[in-house]
């Protein structure tokens, strides 16, 4: 027997129990407490049963609860906490309870859900890894799932609705081929049936012949947005002169839809003409059909000024007949041939792509309104003799009057890939009508390039408004490279797809940096 000890303990002089250990591990997820704040955001928090003392970057009030992560910066005394919404991969042991916390069975498909959820940077709630766990149910089951959830991912930064229609079209815009290569198809399948079928109906044929008509239309109009040499050469594209991409596409982000993606002709406008580039763009959406169900609406009014919203659905056939007759959009004309009986199946499934591939353009374009910024993509097919591509170019904007986008205060981004020039990505800030330009390219010379037209470039955006005030360059982004298994590589990737142009980070609010807890 420990007589001392006993001792000790009758006479109240026993030794203090030993501090709890508290291990923590790289991608390991804790629950914290906030048990106290102080002054300058220092709080005293309970982590596992350890009262820490830790520096929040976030408001956090005493009793208030908050998933915690390990951050790979750790090191020594000291561990970076963050809330669970990072790139970093979770431990195995904390995965578990989060998809239990989440309200999901512990699966193997929903453990990789939550996992990647986090590495997209989609805030672990309850109520929005449900949502995901929902559409994840709705989706084919040959589908993998890595393929479908980059889609759904932006779709969900956009506010849009996470239904397998909206994903579906999304992942068709962003992922799909590029629209430059889908209108080729469709001219070609086109013009194959109209000389080799004799068994289509008269109506049937029409319609091939006005979607052969208006793909060539697109074509002519996306050949014009570079413009053209008194000679009958090329224009210079913005990768020589990008001042113009710049001026036009600060000027385009002035109005919404159409108008907004005048920026686009930074792809290969020369030195503008930006109100020439932003009729073309907006003749060139129009004629997709970007406002197809907006022209529907007011035909609909027009025709049924009675009838109850939404509207169409609930027309009469005759009123749907007579819109469908009367539509002049690629849009409207490709729904229609995917319902056509005496059409080869594979001619309605690639209208059927195509006319996803379109609606995809349009949930990008659109603007949430409530978010306190519009975020904009749109894609637009540029056709030289020096070879196609497809632009995408990223508008964010804070919201004027009555939605629309401010034009004194945006940034844009210009996604190309260049013949010449290789990957090139301009990202145009502008502040109080003062523009700022980031090239990204990996070519030796263009910094040298850009910096022989810095005077055409401050001159033409001087043109519009605009006071050009500095140009940086630094090396083309790489590709995303996730540790982890091949999932979560290919997930990575996925969503870095050139044709998404990093859609995801583009689409996600920032969460604050973290906390640092000194143990």
């Amino acid at each position: 027997m420990n007589i001392s000890g006993l001792i000790r303990g009758l006479t109240g002089d026993a030794q203090a129990a030993e501090p709890k250990a508290l291990e923590l591990k790289v991608g390991q997820v804790v629950k914290g407490m906030v048990l106290q704040v102080g002054p300058e955001q220092e709080a005293l928090v309970n982590i596992g049963g350890v009262q820490v003392r830790a520096q929040l970057e976030a408001p956090l009030k005493p009793g208030e609860v908050t998933m915690l992560q390990v951050q790979p910066e750790s090191s020594g005394g000291q561990v970076v906490l963050k809330p669970l919404q990072s790139n970093v991969q979770i431990s195995d042991g904390s995965l578990a309870d989060i998809v239990k916390t989440m309200g999901l069975s512990d699966s193997p498909a929903n453990r990789q859900l939550v996992q990647l959820l986090n590495q997209a940077g989609v805030a672990l709630t309850k109520e929005n890894v449900q949502a995901f766990a929902k559409l994840q149910a709705q989706m084919p089951p040959n589908m993998p799932q890595e393929a479908w959830l980059s889609s759904a991912v932006i779709a969900f930064q956009k506010g849009l609705p996470l239904t397998p229609e909206t994903v579906a079209s999304v992942r068709q815009a962003v992922q799909g081929p590029p629209f430059h290569e889908v209108l080729d198809q469709l001219g070609q399948l086109a013009g194959r049936e109209l000389e080799g079928n004799g068994s289509l109906s008269p109506q049937s044929r029409e319609l091939l012949q006005n979607v052969r008509q208006l793909v060539q239309q697109l074509r002519d109009t996306a050949s014009l947005l570079i413009g053209a040499k008194p000679d009958g050469g090329e224009g210079t594209p913005v990768g020589a002169q990008p001042g113009a991409g710049a001026s036009a596409g600060a000027q385009a982000a002035a109005q919404p839809g159409a108008g907004a993606g005048a920026g686009a002709q930074a792809a290969a406008q020369p030195m503008q003409a930006p109100q020439e580039g932003g009729n073309l763009i907006g003749r060139l959406m129009k004629t997709l059909g970007i406002e197809h169900e907006h022209q529907a609406m007011k035909l609909l009014e027009r025709t049924m000024p009675d009838a109850p919203q939404p509207g169409l659905a609930h027309a009469s056939a005759g009123a749907q007949a007579d819109f469908a007759k009367s539509a002049d959009t690629l849009k409207s004309l490709l729904m229609q041939l995917s319902q056509a009986s005496d059409a080869p199946q594979g001619l309605k499934d690639a209208a059927q792509q195509a006319v996803q591939q379109i609606t995809g353009q349009q949930l990008m374009l659109s603007a949430d309104r409530n978010a306190m910024l519009s975020h904009l993509t749109l894609f637009v097919p540029i056709m030289h003799a020096g070879g196609e591509q497809t632009a995408a170019v990223h508008i964010q904007s804070r919201k004027g009057k009555n939605g629309s986008l401010d034009a004194s205060n945006c940034r844009l981004v210009f996604d190309l890939r260049m013949k010449m020039l290789g990957d090139t990505m301009v990202d145009v800030q502008v502040v109080n009508n003062i523009v700022s330009l980031h090239v990204h390219n990996d070519s030796p010379f263009t910094q040298e390039l850009l910096e022989a037209h810095k005077e055409e470039i401050s001159a033409g955006l001087a043109s519009i408004g605009y006071q050009f005030i500095s140009m940086k360059y630094s090396p083309y982004p790489t590709k995303a490279v996730q540790e982890g298994n091949e999932a979560i590589s290919a997930f990575a990737e996925t969503i870095n797809h050139p044709g998404a142009g990093r859609l995801p980070n583009t689409y996600s609010q920032k969460p604050y940096k973290g906390m640092d807890i000194r143990i």
